[in-house]
């Protein structure tokens, strides 16, 4: 008598040979599995044929380990990102809750096991009162809340949870406070109130970085009583990193000389001293204030240069507002007025454009991901007029958010390791965020768009915004082309070459994108300067104009023309005024331009020597890279005598240059649609996204 076979075998028609002695099943089907006993992985099994249960008697499905070529698993992965339309869907603009992962269920999984349901989805009060009645976050990984869940299991009528009260030690050094705001002498009162304005004018509507009637009222009262100053060490830090912010955008700003040194002060540096003076470490006890002030520190921070700073105070408004629980949803038994919950809800938007902002620039990683925010976005619809007039209305802070969540998937998709990693998927994740660009754009309100020559300054610093985005995502299709098209790497190269790689027109119309993108920012800066109201001192406009001229330069370089070298000389005019006027980031961008201005200038002119060297001599070609040597460093200083005037329009005839073709491309109209190009509508809306797919950097 033989053996049974055992499912596998017996799937496969296998007959296997007779055995002397049974050995032990490692398969022992769903019954016996549950029941915890031996299964003899006959099929039906004994235990289940003695129950007279053989016809219910099943065995899990278990995956054959299969060899596949290489080359077929890759074709299966090129399949799979043609037909994906994106790695994470997105709402641009309205934020929907974030959605599990989907992890396949096992099937080898009893029944009673699979209909286990997460008891954490039962609802809990995420937020307690601690012993001073202030409102604190408890996250559900926490000892404390999976104490409220085992209290809950035993007594469910109950709702109430444990008290948050904590110990822990205290001291008054521990906040490492400086000054006292005894010792703090206020400004004059008409100065504070008029400097405090153009703050206001120049952030307020960008940001909500605190309630404004609040603060203006607690200004006055400061005043009112400055024999007896009615203020707390928190109230009185806000104060002063306003009043700097106030002296940094303002245009009567003279900065002052430091001592000695011959270098000018950023406008505001004496209250951000006297700021920092008062600033203390209360991380164990967290506030919405404490948040609004590393918001205002990291602005001010980015004014004086110090950008690392700036990362590290928009890093603790993060992890302070987690604290706090500002990423959730308040539950519906908060006891928030509908002022604060409005207030907490906007304040933590604006801490989350700050991390996305400072990220992106400094080539970080996130703080916070999209899957761990729930909480509401701003909104006006359910506000009492009274209420409505406190805050103002959310529509440029909505529009913030939009740009900052496609910020986010810009720097994941885009700069992060493994997008870089595997750059087959470039193209597709360009497409994606376009369209995604796209649609921020239609949903824009009209209010918040720049009309004609206006140069409102809220609505300009968005379309800024908007530009960059667009800018960020398609600059690695320009270096590409820029790296295919080098006119300076073999100066003999002409369109014939059978070596010369063809350029598609998706790369040529992202190019044309990221162009059209620089050449608006650059027409936008121009006219906040003719409207003063460019921030001289600030650092989001010399970013801007930074990187709007690195765009331009490559340009036209690839394809010299007038309209690109005014633009960029207009940028430099603007850099230098900024960094006579003694603002720090300036000077390490004009320093940056001036030093590639000065490269291309020499390697033009080694071109040229070389092309007559090759029309006098076809005995002895230059085809190689030209080398020579540059400055020592990249001192601003050394460059100040530098004429670049005409570094960008070459008067050499390269036929590279003719091979390039980028015909596409808008010279006399500054002020266009970056994404109007009807060709990119076409590659957006395009259900194929296999486009250039196999474009590698």
């Amino acid at each position: 008598m033989t053996d049974s076979l055992s499912p596998a075998a017996a799937d496969q028609g296998i007959v296997e040979p007779a055995r002397k002695r049974q050995k032990r099943s490692y398969v022992a089907c769903l019954h016996c599995h549950s029941q915890k006993v031996k299964c003899s992985g006959n099929f039906p099994c004994e235990r289940c044929q003695s129950a007279n249960k053989g016809a219910s008697c099943k065995y899990p499905a278990r995956d054959r380990k299969v060899t596949v070529s290489e080359s077929y698993l890759k074709q299966l992965q090129e399949k799979g990102r043609g037909s994906t339309d994106s790695v994470v869907n997105r709402e641009t603009i309205h934020h929907s809750p974030p959605q599990p992962s989907a992890v396949p269920p096992r099937e080898d999984l009893p029944p009673e096991d699979r209909e286990i349901i997460n008891p954490l989805q039962e609802p809990r009060d995420i937020y307690h009162l601690d012993q001073a009645s202030r409102q604190q976050f408890s996250g559900e990984s926490t000892c404390l809340a999976y104490c409220d869940r085992f209290l809950q299991c035993l007594r469910p009528q109950s709702t109430a949870s444990m008290s948050a009260e904590r110990q822990y030690a205290t001291n008054v050094e521990f906040a490492r406070q400086v000054q006292s705001t005894a010792n703090c002498k206020l400004p004059d009162h008409i100065c504070a109130t008029l400097l405090v304005r153009v703050a206001l004018r120049f952030i307020g509507h960008d940001y909500h970085l605190f309630m404004h009637h609040e603060f203006l009222q607690q200004l006055e009262k400061a005043y009112s009583s400055k024999d007896n100053p009615e203020y707390d060490a928190l109230w009185a830090c806000k104060f002063f990193v306003v009043l700097a912010l106030g002296e940094l955008y303002s245009t009567a700003s003279t900065p002052p000389t430091g001592q000695g040194s011959g270098l000018q002060v950023v406008p505001g540096t004496g209250y951000f001293l006297t700021a920092v003076s008062l600033l203390q470490d209360l991380f164990e006890e967290p506030s919405t204030a404490q948040i609004e002030i590393m918001l205002l520190f990291c602005f001010y921070s980015n004014g004086l240069g110090r950008t690392g700073s700036a990362h590290v105070y928009s890093g603790l408004a993060v992890r302070l507002s987690t604290c706090l629980g500002l990423h959730r949803k308040p539950t519906n038994g908060s006891v928030l007025t509908p002022v604060e919950r409005e207030h907490r809800a906007r304040l933590w938007w604006t801490v989350y454009i700050f991390d996305r902002s400072t990220t992106s620039r400094l080539g970080l990683p996130l703080s916070i991901h999209d899957t761990d925010i729930d909480v509401e976005m701003p909104s006006s619809d359910t506000l009492s007029p009274e209420v409505l007039e406190i805050l103002g209305p959310p529509a440029h802070l909505i529009a913030n958010i939009g740009l900052s969540r496609i910020t986010g998937s810009i720097v994941q998709n885009i700069y992060s390791p493994l997008s870089i990693a595997s750059p087959s998927g470039l193209v597709n994740n360009i497409r994606a965020i376009l369209k995604d660009l796209r649609k921020w754009d239609a949903n824009l309100p009209s209010r918040l768009r720049m009309s004609g020559g206006a140069s409102y300054r809220s609505t300009a610093s968005l379309q800024l915004h908007f530009n960059q985005c667009i800018i960020l995502t398609t600059r690695p299709i320009l270096l590409h082309i820029l790296t295919v098209k080098n006119p300076f790497s073999n100066v003999d190269q002409t369109v014939d070459d059978p070596d010369t790689p063809v350029l598609s027109d998706t790369t040529k119309m992202l190019a044309d994108s990221c162009i059209v993108a620089a050449r608006t920012s650059s027409s936008i800066l121009s006219q906040l300067f003719v409207d003063n109201a460019l921030a001289t001192y600030g650092y989001f406009d010399a970013h801007h104009l930074f990187s709007s001229a690195l765009v331009l330069i490559i340009s036209a370089i690839l394809s010299p023309n007038s309209s690109d070298s005014d633009a960029v000389q207009t940028a430099f005019h603007l850099l230098r005024i900024m960094r006579h006027k003694g603002n720090t980031i300036a000077l390490q961008y004009y320093s940056r331009l001036t030093y590639i201005q000065w490269t291309i200038g020499r390697l033009r002119a080694s071109a040229a020597a070389a092309t007559e060297q090759a029309t006098a001599s076809n005995n002895d070609i230059l085809t190689t890279h030209v080398s020579f040597s540059g400055p020592g460093s990249q001192d601003a200083a050394e460059f100040d005598d530098y004429n670049c005037s005409n570094s960008l329009l070459s008067t050499a005839n390269f036929t590279s240059l003719d091979s390039i073709n980028m015909e596409g491309i808008s010279m006399g109209n500054l002020a266009v649609d970056p994404l109007g190009d009807p060709l990119l509508q076409t590659f957006l809306g395009d259900a194929d996204a296999s486009w250039d797919r196999n474009l590698r950097f």
